[in-house]
């Protein structure tokens, strides 16, 4: 299939890019192994668990240069008796033995006046991280209420399903 360009004039399809221009994906990283039903009651920041431990996914950047990009579906519910139910989930990331930092934060509410029923979402995290590093990188999720009156319970694949992914690519910069 051509493509026309405005002066109509067609072009190629482009298989490869050049030398030394970046774009190209290089690795790519995913796991779904957060555990099912993982709930909150508080309004503290706790971590997505993989068999009783923190769930991070890694990935060891090929050079420098190379920057992550990350898609993060997070799949959430709300249950309780509260009119307000909200949510935090914060993307973490960390080089190396270094100290997490936030590379993508979120919050998700709802108000209903009455008690809500069990309300069930997915939300769509995506990122671009510039690690500046050839050490690995690792990615893990935490979340909260974020509503301190709220008598709610949040939990990550409450459905028992796998619908909370880390993906991770490696881009060439």
């Amino acid at each position: 299939m051509a493509i026309i360009k405005p002066n109509n004039n067609t072009i190629s399809a482009i298989t490869a890019l050049p030398a030394g221009v970046g774009g190209k994906v290089l690795q790519v990283v995913s796991d779904t192994g957060a555990a099912y039903n993982q709930t909150n009651t508080s309004t503290s920041f706790v971590d997505v668990q993989k068999s009783g431990v923190t769930w991070e996914v890694a990935i060891t950047p090929s050079a420098t240069s190379s920057k992550i990009f990350g898609i993060v579906p997070v799949q959430f519910s709300f249950a309780g008796s509260d009119a307000q139910a909200r949510i935090t989930i914060a993307i973490q990331g960390k080089i190396g033995t270094g100290s997490y930092a936030n590379l993508s934060e979120s919050f998700t509410g709802l108000y209903d006046g009455g008690d809500q029923p069990d309300f069930h979402s997915c939300e769509p995290f995506q990122f671009l991280w510039s690690p500046n590093t050839t050490s690995e990188c690792k990615v893990k999720i935490k979340f909260k209420n974020s509503y301190t009156s709220s008598n709610m319970t949040t939990a990550i694949n409450s459905t028992n399903t796998n619908g909370t992914v880390i993906s991770l690519m490696e881009v060439a910069g």
